[in-house]
């Protein structure tokens, strides 16, 4: 079609000239012409760069990312230098929480992770031993490379306001972590747990807990299993001393159905290598978490320590509770989305 155009053009014009007459009109033909020459050729050039735009922006955002985290089993023998020197370090990451979240099963898939060094248990060191000072501190740390990410977990951080003042005062580049999950859900989990911590003896039915005096009137907000459903709450002491960048939320939820692309955007986000796949990965039975295999085995057998109970027997919560608590968790939900920019999904 350009070229058309073109020769048309050329063509009027040269006929023009040749006849001889009106000089002035063959001025004029001659600078329209080469105006509109100029227009039609940088048409041609923007809509062949907007096409190529077009071309790159829809290529598909999967296709790129897992080209780039596609795991390589050849460097995996970087990982496991025995030649590496260790020494005892603080943590790089934590855990904070929160209780009934999957706390201790993302701690048990990111241990799987040659370029992870976990602290073998929960020291509470910033809201109970706080006293007995660093040197202590480092004492109880296990010896990792440069290059590995030493984690702590103690999900009872999370709700306690004193702590992230602290935890920025010893590493103010730290990373955190935070399990979430349906808070009515959380809290029904937790109270699972403490009756079977009861051992068999009589212990107070959910409602008891939930509601003053046992009626449905008014909710007991002190009772620490809806308390520490308050995610927004106990975030924001949080958000003043480490910026968002250097939080990672993930939903127990996910952690049940897709452990595989939790973990995915976890080893982003510490700024490791991607080593923990699917093929890690075995359910575990309906809502509970799944186990951690060796992917050179064919049997698929759950590694020792990764194979957890099935979820605690809940009790069955009437739908009166149930509503009532939708209720009063529904705003702090709300405040929790727009703090974190996640829609939860859970009321």
């Amino acid at each position: 079609m350009f070229r058309i155009i073109v020769i048309l053009i050329v063509r009027g014009i040269n006929n023009v000239w040749k006849r001889g007459k009106y000089a002035e009109l063959n001025r004029n033909c001659l600078c329209y012409g080469s105006i509109l020459l100029a227009l039609i050729y940088y048409n041609c050039v923007i809509r062949a760069a907007i096409n190529s735009a077009r071309r790159v922006l829809s290529e598909p955002v999967a296709e790129l990312e897992d080209l780039r985290f596609e795991p390589d089993t050849s460097v995996v023998e970087y990982f496991l230098d025995p030649d590496e020197p260790t020494k005892p370090r603080l943590p790089d990451a934590y855990i904070i929480g929160v209780r009934k979240c999957g706390t201790l099963a993302v701690a048990d898939f990111l241990g799987v992770h040659p370029d992870i060094v976990l602290v073998d248990k929960e020291l509470h060191y910033f809201d109970n031993l706080f006293s007995n000072g660093i040197d202590w501190y480092k004492s109880n740390m296990p010896a990792a490379a440069d290059y590995q990410v030493v984690v702590e977990r103690c999900p009872s951080y999370f709700t306690n306001a004193a702590v992230p003042e602290k935890i920025f005062k010893t590493n103010p580049d730290a990373k955190i972590i935070l399990g979430v999950r349906d808070p009515i859900q959380r809290s029904i989990s937790e109270y699972a747990q403490m009756e079977k911590e009861a051992n068999g003896k009589f212990f107070k039915p959910y409602r008891e807990f939930a509601f003053i005096q046992g009626n449905m009137g008014r909710l007991n907000e002190n009772w620490t299993a809806l308390q520490d459903g308050l995610y927004a709450k106990h975030l924001q002491p949080w958000l003043r001393y480490f910026p968002r960048r250097q939080l990672f939320i993930f939903k127990a939820e996910d952690l049940v159905a897709e452990p595989a692309k939790v973990l995915k955007r976890l080893q982003v986000f510490l700024q490791i290598r991607f080593y923990v796949s699917a093929a890690h990965f075995k359910a575990n039975g309906t809502g509970a978490f799944p186990c951690i295999v060796d992917p050179a085995d064919t049997e698929r057998e759950c590694l020792n320590g990764t194979l957890r109970a099935t979820s605690v027997q809940h009790p069955r919560i009437e739908w009166g509770i149930i509503h009532n608590l939708k209720i009063f968790f529904r705003q702090h939900v709300n405040d929790f989305h727009n703090i974190t920019g996640i829609r939860f999904g859970w009321i």
